[in-house]
């Protein structure tokens, strides 16, 4: 078919028309105060549709939604707004960008319902955003579901009751600049589903996660300190951190602090978890109560230049601290142990501990007591442990534990061999301290014996 002039007109008005009725209208709320979503009167020109933008910017601005349906495109809440409620019986369905907290600190609050958002090019939602602005947000109840969650600046985000978040996508806590910290709080019986990874102090800002109780899913990487200079802390105290597939990183960019502390509930990784190799990077890992399950390895090594890696087992009051593979602690990283009246809380590998170049620390806490012949197993191995003093440069240290006891004891380090296939155990034993040593005031070099068990 031969196109002519006339054609081309033709198609090139169509095209135009096609492009103007793609485009969005934009829809405003403006009463200034407390109103409901649905009410027609709040809006200008009229209600939010899908295929509408919405912006709540109105003075003191506070949109409710409850018992029907709410559709929009992108969604904005900030400037003098003062938020936003979901309560039961609400559903709120976005469809690309949305921001609570744009130009502008506001609150949101979710008793029940649902919010979904359907958007496949940019399905980002953000506490808090432009600047410092952040948003603090309470979520009891309902469902968030389909959104990439970014937790910016100052931002905080409460999960309790039976609210669940669930994701395909990644989740950024810590997003805006090192001068603000974002927080995440879940507690209770909360779930987050996240079918993805998870960044911690991920792009330019600081994060804390603290989980008292609920359920974190993470079926992707876990990163944790992803910025430089940036302090990221996971403080788990309650409840279950479930990491599956993927890789278990923290102290993940240079100059970075990392630290997970384990008072509580349960820290299980089907990966490595393990200290990264970044230069100036500290990773700490901390457990004290709760159990920590590692089914893969548990790796200390890094040689970076400047780089710290402490894991602390502090007192006896964890339940569980197991590897399913190996422990690596070298390179000059530190292996502490802190015993308290109840001892200390062994941990079991499944596989061969490495413990070439470390630094092996036994401290005492307050209420801690011991006597001649007292004997606290730290680590025991299916395989044997490398890095007895006299083979590298392993340097062991209870000089500060040393203090707890009667004056005349020590605590010598001891490696035993349990014989053929049973494995080893590193124990910290209460001898009497040598004369010899005590004259010359070298408390706080510890020998290390090596034995095997008939």
């Amino acid at each position: 078919m031969k196109l002519t002039s006339k054609t081309f007109k033709c198609l090139f008005i169509v095209i135009l028309l096609m492009f103007a009725g793609s485009s969005f209208a934009n829809v405003n709320w403006i009463l200034e105060g407390e109103g409901n979503w649905f009410n027609e009167d709040n809006w200008d020109p009229g209600l939010p549709t899908d295929s509408t933008h919405t912006f709540i910017y109105a003075d003191d601005a506070l949109a409710v939604i409850d018992d029907a349906t709410a559709h929009t495109l992108q969604f904005h809440v900030g400037q003098g707004a003062e938020g936003l409620r979901i309560v039961d019986g609400g559903v709120l369905r976005t469809n690309g960008w949305t921001s609570l907290g744009r130009e502008g600190d506001v609150t949101f609050e979710m008793t029940g319902g649902t919010w979904t958002n359907l958007g496949t090019a940019n399905p980002a939602l953000h506490f808090g955003h432009e600047g410092t602005n952040k948003a603090t947000a309470d979520i009891s109840g309902g469902l968030i579901t389909g959104a990439r969650v970014f937790i910016n600046n100052d931002s905080v985000v409460n999960l309790s009751g039976d609210a669940k978040l669930s994701s395909g996508t990644p989740m950024r806590v810590g997003h805006g600049n090192l001068d603000n910290t974002a927080t995440l709080n879940i507690s209770e019986n909360a779930e987050i589903d996240l079918g993805s990874h998870l960044y911690g102090a991920g792009a330019g800002g600081n994060a804390e996660i603290n989980q008292s109780g609920g359920t974190f899913d993470i079926n992707g990487s876990f990163q944790a300190g992803n910025t430089s200079d940036a302090e990221f802390t996971y403080n788990l105290s309650g409840g279950e951190l479930n990491h599956t597939h993927h890789e278990f990183y923290f102290g993940n960019d240079t100059g970075v602090t990392a630290k997970i502390n384990i008072s509580g509930g349960k820290l299980e990784t089907t990966a490595d978890l393990q200290q990264m190799p970044r230069d100036n990077a500290t990773a700490h890992l901390t457990v004290s109560g709760g159990r920590l399950v590692a089914h893969e390895n548990v790796r200390f090594n890094s040689d970076a230049e400047g780089g710290e890696g402490v894991f602390t087992v502090s007192g006896s009051g964890a339940t569980e601290i197991t590897i399913g593979e190996r422990l690596a602690v070298t390179n000059g990283h530190t292996l502490a142990f802190e015993l308290d009246s109840g001892g200390i809380t062994r941990i079991d590998t499944g596989n061969w501990v490495n413990l070439q170049g470390a630094n092996i620390t036994l401290d005492a806490l307050a209420g801690f007591a011991a006597e001649l012949g007292d004997e606290f197993e730290l680590v025991y191995t299916a395989d044997d442990i490398n890095g007895i003093v006299g083979d590298g440069d392993t340097i062991y240290d209870a000089s500060a534990a040393d203090a707890a006891l009667d004056p005349g004891l020590w605590f010598e380090f001891v490696i035993t061999d349990l014989g053929e296939d049973a494995g080893s155990i590193l124990s910290a034993e209460v001898v009497p301290e040598p004369a010899t040593l005590g004259l010359l005031g070298f408390g706080a070099v510890i020998a290390t014996w090596y034995r095997k068990r008939k």
